[in-house]
């Protein structure tokens, strides 16, 4: 969809401006951008979640704003995607005290995996 487009490109942005990607061979930038950008996406969906209702509040447009609660991942009664969701934003939103420096450096640890599939040169990216 158009918003996970811009999502993707905001992450090719944010790590395109980060001093040591490049420092990376074009190969491996590929394959950490391909392979970290939705974990990158998922961390920052931090800053759209409402703690007390346990939904995401996602912008439409100016105008409308629609809340996604985590309980469309609960389809049984444990299931795997939702117990994650759940414990990830009850820690991370108290880690996170609305600081974006912090989701910032988190995002870069992220990207700089050194772990990804497709590395030629994995020390590099260590």
């Amino acid at each position: 969809t158009a918003r996970f487009e811009r999502n993707v490109k905001k992450t090719v942005e944010f790590t395109k401006a980060l001093t040591g990607f490049r420092d990376v061979c074009d190969n491996d930038q590929i394959a950490l951008v391909k392979y970290g950008a939705i974990d990158v996406i998922n961390l920052r969906s931090v800053s759209y979640w409402d703690n007390e209702n346990d939904c995401w509040n996602v912008s439409l447009d100016n105008d409308n704003i629609v809340k996604l609660p985590l309980s469309v991942f609960n389809i049984t009664t444990h299931t795997p995607m939702y117990s994650a969701f759940k414990m990830y934003f009850q820690y991370m939103c108290a880690e996170w005290d609305t600081d974006p420096i912090i989701v910032d450096l988190l995002s870069a640890i992220v990207i700089f995996n050194p772990n990804r599939p497709g590395l030629t040169h994995k020390d590099v990216v260590k």
